[in-house]
């Protein structure tokens, strides 16, 4: 809707600018170009943005996890569910962590 109003809205402007038909076309064929290459560049940068990661925390970090307090921990050195294996991180089951561990 909001497209179509400024659609008419540009088309009224050109018009009383004297612009005549075929160059309110291309002018408006650049416009619509415009907008679509921006909406390209705003898609991209919201896929680049990088949101945290939260663990469940195994409570062994700090003096806040002993109270229970402490739930989540951004540090997946501290997740419950992972293990090193090698150089790696790696997901368990919670039954199999302490195997593993």
């Amino acid at each position: 809707m909001m497209e179509n109003q400024l659609y008419l809205k540009t088309i009224k402007r050109l018009k009383r600018a004297g612009v005549n038909v075929k160059r309110q076309r291309e002018v408006v064929e650049f416009l619509v170009d415009e907008i679509e290459r921006y909406r390209r560049k705003i898609a991209n940068l919201e896929t680049r943005i990088e949101y945290p990661v939260l663990y469940k925390c195994n409570g062994k970090r700090c003096d806040v996890c002993k109270k229970d307090v402490c739930e989540l921990t951004s540090d997946i050195r501290y997740a419950k569910n992972f293990v090193m294996d090698g150089n790696l991180f790696v997901e368990t089951p919670l039954s199999d962590q302490k195997t593993r561990s």
